[in-house]
């Protein structure tokens, strides 16, 4: 069994201060790791945690800082992606000690952990608030994906290439999604495609492959569906994706196993309790 746990936007302020002038982001965060430590038992060991972008919400250098100060007691190593709030060279910059991004360029990534190969795709657009991806990323997912046909991969970005439904959320969302449609279609190794932005769990069935948005820790964007609706947010629980596969792939002969996904809510409540006595 392979654990990875899916984190989305912290939106951290380089000096705590709340985020929209009423978000305690850096509480977020705090009960976020908790959360993740009592997980890390309960789930049997956490093998890798993904943070789907927008890890700081100005892209300060300190806003980094922080985020690696306040992660630094998790046990499993972490993977990020910017989102739309993120600044790639500093963000560079505080990921380089780990020696897994690259060091110029977009900040794509893969990596194999067990027998998963996760694949984290940079989608920024510094200064817009929606998402896109060069054909030359496209080239080297595509590649990354040919070269491991017998593996099992993860897919990860931080703007959703679906529609949720939000109308201001889904103008800002990736686009020219059918680009990387082709790729997902054409190489049948990816069994699950994992988002952020939207700060809301949904679930989608998108070119054949489950894609699904991680709720975040701190705030959510409301759920209004109606047309023209103002853009909100609300202080719903937190949460984070736990993506438990089982298996050890082997392509097409002997099958990619199986990935199970689900929310674990982060805010304490009561339980748990035993059905008997």
């Amino acid at each position: 069994m392979t654990v990875i746990v899916q984190l989305s936007d912290l939106h951290l302020m380089k000096d705590g201060a709340p985020a929209y002038g009423r978000i305690d982001t850096h509480d977020g965060l705090r009960r976020a790791v908790a959360h993740l430590q009592r997980l890390d038992a309960a789930v049997g060991g956490i093998d890798a945690i993904v943070v789907t972008g927008d890890l700081t919400d100005h892209g300060e250098p300190e806003a980094y800082a922080l985020f690696r100060a306040m992660t630094a007691p998790l046990r499993a190593p972490i993977y990020a992606l910017p989102g739309n709030h993120d600044l790639r060279e500093p963000m560079r910059a505080a990921f380089a000690p780990d020696g897994v991004m690259p060091s110029a360029g977009p900040l794509d990534h893969a990596v194999d952990v067990g027998p998963l190969t996760l694949i984290l795709l940079d989608d920024l657009v510094e200064g817009e608030a929606w998402g896109a991806l060069s054909a030359a990323q496209l080239d080297w997912l595509d590649a990354v994906l040919a070269a491991r046909p017998d593996r099992p991969a993860m897919l990860f970005l931080h703007h959703p290439p679906f529609d949720c439904g939000i109308g201001f959320m889904d103008a800002n969302r990736l686009r020219d999604s059918e680009a990387l449609a082709a790729v997902v279609r054409r190489r049948r190794n990816v069994r699950v495609i994992g988002c952020g932005h939207i700060h809301r769990a949904a679930t989608c069935l998108w070119a054949g492959v489950p894609a699904m948005i991680a709720p975040a820790p701190a705030h959510s964007v409301s759920l209004d569906l109606r047309p023209g609706a103002e853009g909100c947010f609300s202080l719903e629980p937190g949460g984070v994706v736990v993506h438990r596969f089982t298996g050890a792939g082997g392509g097409a002969g002997g099958g990619f196993g199986e990935i199970v996904s689900q929310t674990s809510f982060i805010d304490p409540w009561p339980g748990p309790y035993p059905f008997r006595g």
